[in-house]
């Protein structure tokens, strides 16, 4: 009966010391892995061996993660939203800061108000040489500042169309990590040699992911995690489904689908097509899309429409002093002025003889003190009155822009309105615009911040804590040590005694 109960108090001793060493062995790859990005508190709980109906030893299970999932779901839609209104926030930032200020008045819409105050000088003398000169170099100023503008812009698509690019990239290299991972993950559940440290480098993989795409996640039986679009997309299980894009160099008069690409699933010729739907992606790839198919198309359709207006009402005073490149003017059509903006010149007949301010481009001569085309310039060009001929300005096309012919800025922009206070409405609308993205930007990232704390808290490593366990589980590691060795030498005074 004293060897049995011997026996078995030391199987209990082995026991308790593999669990103790199971115990030292998690807690110090905790405290080794606390300073790893994306490394989650791995835990392994003992629970009683029970035979017979009685406790007679411990064991342990597989090593389980700490991690709040539906916490950990909120930061990555939160990283998508916060990454997608940072990369258009950027390109907006970027476009107004080559506008230049109202205050330092560097912008199209002051060198337009600077024309006008040009002529109402010329019209007071209208001989004066130097005057009319200076009326060209002024147009000369806020065609060029306006080329900026419309160039800047199309550079900007331009930067969307690679961001698209690298965007796409990224998620296919992400995808694929997480297709083989959910297939390691699998087999390491079904074999029961535990998944923790894989889940943690699939996290990573599905965090870097939510950068670039909007994403919904749900897991498996089988311990896989399935990756879906936003809108329900299939992205990747045990197998990837790799996005398609082909990149084109972006024009001004460049659209989706007429000429840019999509961006397909598994499949460009029968796959979904993410760019369909933007406003449902999310992420890099969401705000490059909305950058190159809507947001900045329309910014653009305000600019050439200044253009085109500024260029017609010129020269329905008699005065053609702005032109398209090709010396014309293109008809009031809105598909047919698109990028008007980057192209907008003067006359190169005004540049060599800049009389014909005060003269008119009509090519019928009037006397040098004649102020009447001058005038006629001051009050319907830039003003809202009706001529001679009862026949009042060209209202502004405020529907049906753009190369598409489908985009609208009624809401933004008055269809009636000089020339100057439109510039003004245009400058005021677009600063708006990027300031209003920027403050949601800000608004977003300090959330996922907070969210990234709180999900950090939850699930990172808290060294403090891990030390008082390892204190613990060694103790504990020495406590049935000292039983083995107490029983040992209990084994072998039996021994002897029944030898002896």
């Amino acid at each position: 009966m004293v060897a049995g109960f011997t026996v078995n108090a030391l199987q209990s001793a082995l026991q308790g010391l593999n669990v103790a060493q199971q115990l030292i062995d998690v807690t110090s790859q905790n405290v080794s892995g606390a300073s790893t990005p994306g490394y989650t508190t791995k835990t392994l709980a003992p629970s009683d061996l029970v035979a017979g109906g009685q406790v007679i030893g411990v064991t342990t299970g597989a090593i389980q993660r700490t991690v709040d999932e539906n916490l950990q779901k909120t930061v990555w839609q939160e990283t998508s939203t916060s990454n997608s209104q940072s990369t258009i926030s950027t390109a907006l930032g970027t476009i107004q800061s080559l506008y230049g200020t109202a205050d330092a008045g560097t912008n199209f819409s002051t060198y337009l108000t600077n024309l006008q105050s040009d002529f109402t000088q010329l019209s007071a003398s209208p001989s004066n040489a130097t005057l009319q000169k200076q009326v060209v170099t002024d147009a000369q100023t806020f065609a060029g500042s306006l080329n900026s503008a419309g160039t800047a812009i199309t550079t900007q698509r331009n930067t969307a169309e690679a961001g698209i690019a690298s965007s796409v990239t990224t998620i296919n290299t992400q995808l694929q990590t997480i297709a083989t991972l959910n297939t390691q993950i699998a087999s390491a559940i079904n074999t029961g040699t535990g998944a923790a440290n894989l889940e943690d480098q699939r996290d990573q993989a599905i965090s870097s992911l939510s950068q670039q795409i909007g994403i919904s996640t749900y897991t498996s039986a089988n311990g896989v995690m399935v990756v879906q679009t936003a809108g329900g997309q299939p992205l990747a299980d045990t197998q990837a489904h790799s996005l398609v894009f082909k990149p084109q160099p972006v024009g001004a008069d460049s659209s989706y689908p007429a000429n840019l690409g999509g961006v397909y699933i598994d499949s460009s010729t029968k796959g979904y097509d993410l760019a369909s739907n933007v406003g449902a992606i999310g992420g890099v790839l969401g705000a490059s899309l909305q950058l190159r198919d809507q947001v900045l198309p329309q910014q653009q359709s305000q600019l050439d429409e200044l253009a085109e207006q500024t260029a017609n009402r010129f020269s329905a005073q008699g005065l053609t002093l702005f032109t398209g490149p090709a010396g014309t003017i293109p008809v009031n059509t809105p598909t047919s002025y698109v990028g008007l903006a980057s192209s907008l010149t003067v006359n190169a007949a005004v540049i060599a003889a800049p009389k014909l301010v005060q003269q008119g481009t009509g090519g019928t001569p009037i006397d040098a003190g004649d102020n009447s085309v001058i005038q006629s310039v001051l009050n319907y060009t830039f003003g809202l009155n009706v001529n001679a001929a009862g026949t009042a300005n060209v209202p502004f096309n405020t529907t049906g822009l753009g190369a598409t012919g489908s985009l609208s800025i009624a809401s933004q922009l008055p269809s009636a309105s000089t020339l100057t206070n439109f510039a003004q409405q245009i400058m005021s609308v677009q600063a708006n615009q990027s300031s209003q993205i920027s403050a949601q930007s800000s608004t977003s990232g300090s959330y996922l911040a907070t969210l990234q704390t709180s999900f950090s808290n939850s699930s990172a490593v808290n060294l403090d804590t891990q030390v008082a366990n390892l204190t613990v589980y060694q103790n504990a590691y020495s406590c049935a040590a000292q039983v083995i060795t107490t029983e040992q030498t209990l084994m072998t005074d039996l021994l002897n005694a029944v030898q002896g």
